[in-house]
């Protein structure tokens, strides 16, 4: 078996063998079926201190607001929306065949390990995918393939390599759209995996041993990959991002309760006129984060293609990069400044060429990690020594912020019933700058102990910084009231805003100052 190496923070040099995994891990955030009508849905359960109920613990619900446009603000002056800044940590590299696209699937297992299972184009000149292998790993980082001849139950004429996971070869090739780890099915079914040739739906409580659904069709006309399925709290059934037909390069939804019926691709996003010319949408990752559902949506820049002797779509050459959609009920989706979250290296870096996010995982409370199928080189010209999983690092919540220079900025929200328990915001500082929050009525009337000059000054950086003001003033003072947050700021970037709160408009601002009625919750809404 080849040896496997991992390089972090390494340029390779553009046809060296180096070894490449992949990872993706359609992180079900909504795994709880207590918050499966919820907007607190997401990667992280609700903090420790918000499900105390001991004595003198508020118990209260999290509702996050992040910043992916103005619709729950009532101002902002002198801020700047920019997206996140993921950093590539490492890149591993598949030395059996080429994983330029490998659509890796990552997932933490209950004894600690990592696991990733992946595409890799065994045998293929230009870097298709052939053949689904398993890796893993004690970090989510260093990876090694997984020997599953002792395991897997795989007849020896439809095996290619040892960490083979899916049967391949004698006329027919399998190939992974996707896998993600189902939070509502028995153990021996934990895990969901996605094929194409047909377009059938495999389950396993390991990831190694994997068992057809047989004469199930998840797509009558089957795409070419990638599909990335995830649970849809709100419509209480999993959706799949997939192309509508092969070739098709737009994203639509389908639907399934069962794993046994599905309804017919649904059209939901094609490339518009603030794209860049003749680009096309190749792919979108999607999970459940927050209480939104966030995607992460592959471009590739037809435009840049060899047009001349080309198959019936474009195909050779183009780069690909990954950008920020964004979605409040996983079915309507809308895009974030159009411009990549997920940026292409430089010339002879693993990601130079393609860039195609295919999972994130959160590592702690403070960052997720971000795995993608990427190339030295550009779509369709990538040799078998080519192909890598590149890894990286985002501050959670760290898809978009709202940033402010040396000029004091300011955010203002839309009013929030404020149901009770405190206020958390991902904040973060540089150089000598400072934040600071003050309170008034959702009719913009100043909150006696509540004001800017209450509200002891935020210097560094945190993921739930908590406002504090003179006078043992709290927000849990405030509950049942309807307000306003307004956070002034300079040299600073502000993620999200946390807290026990329902965000309303006029009418149930009017509604709770005539007769006291508060507003229901309206996940997705």
């Amino acid at each position: 078996m080849n040896e496997t190496k991992h390089t972090t923070n390494q340029q390779p040099q553009p046809g060296s063998p180096v070894h490449v995994t992949r990872g993706h891990f359609l992180q079900s955030a909504a795994v709880l079926a207590s918050l499966a009508a919820a907007l607190t849905s997401g990667l992280w359960p609700i903090s420790a201190r918000s499900q105390e109920a001991s004595a003198g613990a508020i118990a209260t619900e999290q509702t996050t607001m992040l910043f992916f446009d103005d619709e729950p603000l009532f101002a902002r002056d002198h801020v700047k929306r920019r997206l996140g800044q993921p950093k590539r940590i490492g890149a591993y590299h598949e030395t059996v065949g080429n994983c330029t696209w490998g659509y890796p699937a990552v997932f933490r297992m209950p004894d600690g390990k990592w696991r990733m299972v992946y595409n890799s184009g065994i045998g293929k000149s230009n870097g298709g995918a052939g053949c689904v292998l398993v890796a893993e790993s004690d970090d989510g980082l260093a990876w090694m393939p997984l020997d599953t001849r002792g395991s897997a139950k795989i007849d020896d004429k439809l095996r290619r390599c040892p960490h083979q996971v899916l049967p391949n070869g004698a006329g027919s090739v399998i190939l992974m759209s996707s896998a993600f780890e189902d939070p509502h099915a028995p153990a021996d079914k934990r895990y969901k995996l996605l094929s194409i040739g047909p377009a059938r739906p495999w389950t396993s409580a390991n990831l190694i041993n994997w068992k057809l659904k047989e004469n199930i069709d998840w797509q009558a006309e089957a795409p070419d990959p990638p599909s990335f399925a995830f649970w849809n709290p709100l419509r209480k059934a999993y959706s799949i991002a997939t192309r509508p037909d092969d070739g098709d390069r737009r994203i639509s939804l389908v639907e399934t309760k069962d794993w046994g019926t599905f309804t017919r691709p649904e059209l939901v996003m094609q490339a518009d006129a603030d794209d860049a010319p003749l680009a096309q949408l190749y792919g979108m990752y999607a999970l459940p984060y927050e209480g939104y559902f966030v995607g992460c949506l592959w471009i590739f820049y037809a435009n840049d293609a060899d047009r001349l002797e080309q198959p019936p779509h474009l195909y050779l050459n183009g780069r690909q990069n990954t950008q920020l959609t964004y979605s409040l009920n996983g079915w309507h989706w809308q895009r974030c400044l159009h411009a990549p979250l997920f940026k292409n290296g430089a010339a002879g870096e693993p990601d130079a060429g393609c860039l195609q996010v295919s999972c994130i995982v959160p590592v702690d409370e403070k960052t997720l990690r971000c795995y993608a199928s990427t190339s030295t080189r550009e779509h369709g010209n990538c040799p078998p020594e080519d192909g890598y999983t590149s890894i990286y690092e985002l501050r959670r919540d760290g898809f978009v912020s709202l940033d402010a220079g040396t000029e004091t900025g300011k955010v203002i929200t839309r009013a929030l019933y404020w149901r009770g328990g405190e206020l958390r915001l991902n904040i973060a500082t540089e150089g000598t700058g400072t934040a600071r929050v003050a309170i008034r009525t959702a009719r913009g009337k100043q909150i006696e102990g509540f004001t800017f000059d209450d509200c002891k000054s935020f210097h560094g950086a945190s993921v739930e910084w908590t406002p504090k003001w003179s006078g043992d003033h709290s927000m849990q003072q405030l509950a049942g009231q309807a307000i306003r947050v307004e956070i002034e700021m300079n040299s600073a970037k502000l993620y999200a805003l946390r807290g026990d709160f329902t965000l309303i408009r006029r009418a149930d601002v009017k509604k709770l100052e005539q007769d006291k009625t508060p507003p229901v919750r309206r996940p997705g809404f």
